[in-house]
């Protein structure tokens, strides 16, 4: 924040700018946990409660993001640097790519439940970037159907965790049959985070895709 408040009475010193973007951009990847920083969010969902872990993921990206768009909003500098709305739209794909990647090859629906959560992150980064005036509108219609399919994904799984030994695919075999609506609200907010057209997620995604 001092180098901030720096670089707004001088912002001619180059130097002083590049600092402050750097570490203002260092201090958001650990809030945020952008690659290589979130190697702890698939293990939290590995070893801890699912819903108390998808609560907290859902609180500290949303959170941080409201945060930074704060930082947007105050410092004009920040919203005209063509070099940073870059970097943040690098910063968001990669972690949209990553996250789908390991998602689909994990063999834990709980570990995959952390990776679908980084991919929706690396969503919000990257609208971050995107140089428009509709940036707080695409960040608040991403933010609701987030948090709906997050609630309802977390809750499904500690369902039926009290019956599995674990969340691995081989201990959760057949488990359609005992918790139908738990593993149909698993499919259908796993459909809505991958944006499936007439579910929540899909309309957040299309706005997306046109705004880019």
């Amino acid at each position: 924040g001092w180098m901030l408040a720096g670089v707004e009475a001088s912002p001619g010193d180059l130097g002083t700018t590049t600092q402050a973007g750097a570490m203002l951009g260092l201090g958001f990847a650990f809030l945020l946990a952008v690659f290589p920083l979130y190697n702890w969010i698939p293990m939290l969902m590995e070893e801890a409660s699912p819903y108390a872990s998808g609560f907290l993921l859902w609180v500290l990206p949303t959170f941080t993001v409201i945060f930074a768009l704060g930082f947007l909003d105050r410092y004009v500098w920040l919203r005209t640097t063509p070099q940073l709305a870059s970097a943040i739209q690098f910063a968001g794909v990669f972690m949209v790519a990553s996250g789908g990647i390991f998602a689909s090859l994990q063999r834990h629906i709980g570990r995959m439940l952390g990776y679908a959560t980084i991919a929706e992150t690396g969503l919000l980064i990257l609208i971050m970037g995107v140089r428009s005036s509709e940036i707080v509108n695409l960040t608040f219609l991403i933010l609701i159907p987030r948090g709906l399919a997050l609630a309802v994904w977390a809750l499904a799984l500690s369902i039926i965790k009290r019956s599995a030994y674990s969340l691995r695919f081989s201990e959760v075999q057949g488990m359609a049959r005992s918790y139908p609506i738990a593993v149909g609200a698993i499919i259908l907010s796993h459909l809505s985070m991958t944006g499936f057209p007439l579910l929540a997620g899909f309309p957040a995604r299309l706005a997306i895709w046109q705004e880019l």
